[in-house]
């Protein structure tokens, strides 16, 4: 199984449950997840899953750099395995654009649902972390801190904003390597 399988087998997991963390050890660990009860769940839930509301500026500043890099990352990956998708992540780049240039970053629904229209469901930057589109909200997984926030409160519109200059950055044309230099 591929990394991009896994990935979309967890999302998929992520909205059948509608549970972040339970479908996430359950993409994991599948028949450990059958003896946990409610109660435990729920426990785990509370202290794994957290929101923005009520971080710390630095924590906030971590979960915006995650985005834009997971954005921007995740955006060249992709689009190094399906070449014919540039023309899609453009038009959700440009139609964001648009949304954040009428009404700014505030109406998180509408753009997450334009993000939502990418043909991937996540993007991933290796090592550093994921951002997953839920409608309607936005996901971000630290995988240094091993911790699912949803973004909601004051740090909507700076992880939009990071999440579309990532997928501009990721979008545009990389300049060619250069030949290596010959010392005679």
């Amino acid at each position: 199984m591929t990394i991009q399988q896994q990935h979309r087998s967890f999302f998929q997991a992520v909205k059948s449950s509608g549970s972040l963390i339970r479908s996430r050890f359950v993409a994991y660990h599948p028949r450990k997840a059958c003896r946990l009860c409610g109660r435990l769940a729920a426990t785990l839930a509370v202290l794994l899953f957290t929101s923005c509301a009520g971080m710390t500026p630095e924590r906030i500043d971590a979960i915006i750099a995650i985005a834009g890099a997971a954005a921007q990352i995740g955006t060249q990956v992709w689009l190094a395995q399906h070449p014919t998708h540039r023309e899609s992540f453009q038009h959700v780049i440009d139609a964001i654009a648009a949304e954040i240039k009428n009404s700014g970053a505030t109406n998180e629904v509408k753009i997450v649902a334009l993000l939502s229209s990418l043909p991937t469901d996540a993007l991933v930057a290796p090592n550093k972390g994921e951002l997953y589109v839920t409608v309607p909200h936005l996901v971000v997984w630290d995988a240094k801190k091993q911790k699912a926030t949803r973004v909601e409160g004051k740090a909507v519109a700076p992880v939009i904003k990071a999440t579309l200059m990532g997928l501009r950055r990721g979008v545009a044309p990389r300049p060619p390597i250069p030949p290596p230099l010959k010392f005679s």
